[in-house]
């Protein structure tokens, strides 16, 4: 698969609250990660497909903005692990001059914090081919946040053709410039691999899209959602349903054994 990175290249961000959708297949996607549901009648924009959350201040899904040092910024997203780490991916990291991570402090607000570290996994590169590898890294915060970190799963594997959780703040479709809106929706795990997870986007189902590179893939552990892996890249720019995602497998040794270095306050289950 011909790398299609999902980070979004952005001159400036307004974040808002949003996640979209009127699919019943996808009702209760919100509580995944904490939020509760928002109730409207009106028609909003979809990750692919999705549902509006409310209380983002409690949202472990965060936004990252990768700076680049000729001025530039790429936003991409991140999931809290513990009280002052996020993992995010590594292209979303790699050669910037700062970080920025962006999170809610109330309802439907958001403060700007700059990342005081970050490490990406040591063996990170891309192919000849265009695939990435070890793809994933860690933001280190100042201070601590209030919102709870999602646990990684480490006891049991995913499988194919069960239904996993998705969120992040990029666009609804590969020719759209609504990014910067936190949208949660679903897609099916058709392939496990040793280093990757590859997720399909299906009839009712949603997809990820620039800007969601870093998030989290997550799946039901006794009753609560655990991180399996991290939005890489896909199959192609549209972003559209029936294409796929690339994934990278966080019970891979080679990631399991850097975040259990990088991040050690982080919650295996």
């Amino acid at each position: 698969m011909h790398s299609l990175l999902k980070l979004l290249g952005v001159a400036s961000i307004a974040l808002l609250v949003s996640c979209g959708g009127d699919d019943e297949d996808l009702a209760g996607q919100c509580s995944a990660i904490g939020l509760t549901e928002k109730t409207s009648t009106e028609i909003v924009p979809k990750i692919t497909s999705g549902r509006v959350c409310t209380d983002v201040n409690k949202s472990p899904v965060l936004a990252i903005l990768k700076n680049m040092p000729d001025g530039t910024s790429g936003l991409c997203t991140g999931t809290l692990i513990t009280s002052t780490q996020v993992l995010t991916a590594a292209h979303c990291l790699s050669g910037a001059a700062s970080i920025d991570v962006i999170y809610g402090i109330a309802a439907e607000q958001y403060a700007r914090l700059r990342g005081s570290s970050w490490v990406i996994h040591p063996e990170y590169a891309v192919t000849a081919s265009g695939r990435l590898v070890n793809d994933i890294g860690v933001v280190n915060m100042p201070i601590s946040m209030s919102m709870s970190p999602i646990p990684i799963l480490a006891s049991n594997a995913p499988k194919n053709g069960q239904k996993a959780t998705i969120a992040g703040y990029g666009l609804t479709a590969g020719n759209s410039s609504d990014a910067g809106v936190l949208r949660i929706g679903a897609m099916v795990i058709a392939s496990v691999e040793p280093d990757l997870i590859i997720g399909v986007s299906q009839e009712g189902n949603s997809n990820t899209c620039f800007g969601d590179s870093g998030g989290p893939l997550l799946v039901q552990q006794n009753g609560q959602a655990s991180l399996v892996g991290t939005t890489s890249y896909g199959s192609s720019n549209s972003c559209a349903l029936g294409e796929s995602t690339v994934y990278m497998n966080l019970q891979s040794s080679k990631l399991m054994g850097f975040l259990r270095g990088s991040a050690p306050g982080a919650q295996f289950n």
